[in-house]
C-alpha cells in the first residue's frame, strides 16, 4: 500500500518537475532568441546602440538613441565572442573605451572601408570541387546599392603564375627584336609557354578576377555553396575588426567580433590590401 501512495505521489509531482523544466527550456530558448545577434545589420544595431535588448528599435528622436552610455558599453562588449578567440581584455577594453567616449563613433553600412570575404565550393570542370575565396564590397547606384566582387582567390591561378625559378637568360625579349618584325617572338611564346608571365612589364600581376569570370562564362566554374562568411571592418579610425558567424547554443553567438587590431593609416592600407587578396 505504501508504494501505490509513493507512486501516486511521483505522479502528482512528475508534471509539476516537467512543467517547471518546460518553462526553464522556453526561457532559456527566448533569451537565447534574444540575445544571438542574428544578422549582419542587427550586429551594426547593436554597436550602434539603436535597438533595445529584445530587438526593438529605438525612435531616432528618443534620448537614448545612440547614445554612449553603460548600455551601449554593455552591447561592444557582448559583440565580442568569447571563446577560442585571442582577443587580450586590454585590448578589449581600450577598443569600448574609445567607441563609446568619442563623438560619433558609429558602423555605417552605407559607409565603405569594409568588405564581405565567402569562402564558395564550386566544381571545377565538371570534375572536383574547389574552393575559392570571393570578396565582395557594396557600389552605390542611383537608387541604393548593391554588392559587387571586389576580387577572388584561387590557388589553382595562384600556382598558374611566377612558381617557377627565373634564370636572367632566356627571360627577356631581346631590345632588337622590332627590326626583326618579333619573328622571335615564337621562342619565348610557343618555346618557353609556361613562363610567358615573365615577359610581361615588371608591373604586371595577374588579374585573378578575369580569369575567374572567363572560367564562369566558359562553364568550367559552377556554383554550390558558401561554406564560410566573414566580414572585415576598416570604418573605425586607427583600429580593424572581422566579424563571424558563431553558431552555437550559447547567448554568445551569431555574428561577432573575432579578430581585432590596432592600425595605423599604413598597416591599414596593407591590412585592406591582404584582406582583398591584392598583394598576389
Amino acid at each position: 500500500m505504501k508504494k501505490i501512495y509513493i507512486f501516486y505521489i511521483f505522479l502528482f509531482f512528475y508534471p509539476l518537475v516537467s512543467i517547471s523544466q518546460w518553462k526553464q527550456n522556453d526561457n532559456f530558448t527566448e533569451k537565447l532568441l534574444f540575445s544571438q545577434t542574428k544578422q549582419l545589420g542587427q550586429f551594426i544595431s547593436r554597436f550602434n546602440n539603436e535597438e533595445d535588448k529584445r530587438g526593438e528599435k529605438y525612435d531616432r528622436n528618443s534620448p537614448i538613441y545612440r547614445q554612449n552610455n553603460w548600455m551601449r558599453r554593455q552591447y561592444i562588449y557582448n559583440l565580442f565572442a568569447k571563446e577560442n578567440i585571442d582577443i587580450s581584455k586590454d585590448m578589449k577594453d581600450e577598443f569600448v573605451n574609445y567607441i563609446n567616449s568619442s563623438n560619433n563613433v558609429y558602423l555605417d553600412f552605407h559607409g565603405g572601408e569594409w568588405v564581405a570575404e565567402a569562402n564558395a565550393v564550386f566544381l571545377y570542370n565538371n570534375k572536383s570541387e574547389v574552393k575559392i575565396t570571393l570578396i565582395f564590397k557594396l557600389q552605390e547606384e542611383k537608387i541604393g546599392s548593391n554588392w559587387v566582387l571586389k576580387n577572388i582567390y584561387f590557388e589553382d591561378f595562384d600556382n598558374f603564375f611566377f612558381h617557377e625559378n627565373k634564370p636572367q637568360i632566356n627571360k627577356f625579349i631581346h631590345p632588337l627584336s622590332h627590326e626583326l618584325e618579333f619573328m622571335n617572338l615564337g621562342r619565348f611564346l610557343n618555346d618557353n609557354y609556361r613562363s610567358a608571365e615573365y615577359y610581361a612589364n615588371r608591373e604586371y600581376k595577374p588579374d585573378f578576377l578575369t580569369l575567374f569570370l572567363y572560367e564562369v562564362k566558359k562553364g568550367n566554374l559552377y556554383f554550390k555553396y558558401v561554406k564560410e562568411l566573414k566580414f572585415h571592418f576598416f570604418q573605425i579610425e586607427n583600429w580593424y575588426f572581422e566579424i563571424s558567424y558563431f553558431n552555437r547554443l550559447t547567448y554568445n553567438s551569431g555574428w561577432l567580433i573575432s579578430d581585432l587590431k590596432k592600425i595605423d593609416l599604413y598597416e591599414k592600407f596593407n591590412l585592406m590590401k591582404k584582406v582583398s587578396y591584392e598583394n598576389f
